[in-house]
């Protein structure tokens, strides 16, 4: 596979998606060539969660267990936690992606692709890995020419969070500036006005969510430009997932979407 940039518009207007659908068809000539469907889990540690409450001064006495915690002890127990994140791709019929971290390692982990069994086996390993939650990205994908963009809006539940734009060279096999760049002057065309506030508020400019400056600037820790309505991810420091900074595979991909969901606090 080719070499990914994604963007993350954390409030779009509501019509954002069909309207994006509409400018890639109908004015850029794109070719639409389907449904862009990603579903994440997360699941974290018991037995580590169980040690978090026991370590919590007796904050967890008298009460059901980790069930029985308020909502927001619940939350912070599960921070302190073992934490496994499984990651499905639609359009990749026979793998799974999976990534396990914990706070004592700052965010380090492993990517590991699995075929779908682990899924199923997660779900019957309810004493090792419980599950707390999935985010859902659902749109659609197009190709022009040697690249490839995806739309979908991300939602937790049936909330709202947000809207994802995946761009993809699909001659590219390694990150680099030089891959990068064509992505994100590509994920600015096809946004338009949605990152300049047309789409988001119109002529008059209310509720627009502010053009990301600078696409093509490298962040130190992976990230890419961020404003406070967007953040871009294109370069990551993949050694913390164990994957080679000189390549691009479906699990570097798969990272990218690890670290978008974790740092902007999605799952």
């Amino acid at each position: 596979m080719g070499v990914t940039s994604l963007t993350y518009v954390r409030f779009p207007p509501d019509s954002a998606l069909f309207d994006l659908r509409d400018r890639l068809s109908k004015t850029l000539g794109f070719r639409e060539t389907g449904k862009w469907q990603v579903t994440c889990r997360l699941f974290y540690d018991q037995k580590s969660t169980t040690a978090a409450i026991q370590a919590g001064d007796g904050l967890g006495d008298g009460l059901l267990g980790f069930g029985g915690l308020p909502p927001f002890l619940q939350d912070m127990t599960v921070l302190q936690s073992k934490l496994l994140y499984l990651l499905k791709f639609e359009h990749v019929h026979d793998k799974v992606y999976s990534f396990a971290t914990e706070p004592a390692t700052m965010g380090k982990g492993v990517v590991v692709e699995a075929d779908r069994d682990l899924e199923l086996l997660l779900v019957k390993m309810k004493n090792l890995w419980t599950y707390r939650q999935s985010a859902t990205v659902e749109g659609f994908a197009f190709e022009l020419g040697d690249f490839a963009l995806r739309v979908g809006t991300v939602k937790v539940g049936s909330a709202s969070r947000g809207l994802l734009i995946q761009a993809e060279h699909l001659r590219s096999t390694g990150p680099s500036s030089s891959s990068i760049q064509p992505l994100s002057a590509l994920i600015r065309l096809a946004a338009g006005g949605l990152l300049e506030g047309d789409l988001a508020g119109g002529a008059a400019g209310g509720g627009g969510i502010g053009l990301v400056n600078d696409f093509n600037e490298e962040m130190g820790d992976g990230m890419g430009p961020e404003t406070e309505a967007a953040v871009a991810v294109d370069f990551h420091d993949y050694s913390l997932a164990s994957l080679k900074p000189s390549e691009f595979t479906r699990k570097h991909e798969a990272y990218q979407i690890f670290s978008l969901f974790r740092q902007e606090s999605i799952l």
